[in-house]
């Protein structure tokens, strides 16, 4: 990603990013990315079977992105981006 976004000429900086999420005030779904501790910020996710179907699925979307990524420069063709309406 990095070289594509060299090659697009996009600028970039070092950063410490982390993600979280909490919905209805903790009382929905809460993580966060930074560590196990943040992960598992909801204690009954640990023995929740559909928090690890979600963990799953992120890390799916996250490989799913690289290959595409990967197949893009190896015919040297640009990502092609689309909206959620695509």
């Amino acid at each position: 990603m990095i070289k594509y976004f060299e090659e697009v000429g996009v600028e970039m900086e070092t950063s410490d990013m982390s993600f979280s999420v909490s919905l209805n005030s903790g009382k929905g779904c809460e993580w966060g990315s930074r560590s196990l501790g943040g992960l598992f910020a909801q204690k009954r996710n640990i023995l929740n079977p559909y928090f690890y179907q979600m963990i799953r699925e992120i890390v799916k979307f996250k490989d799913d992105v690289l290959r595409y990524l990967s197949v893009c420069q190896a015919t040297q063709h640009s990502p092609q981006l689309h909206s959620m309406s695509d």
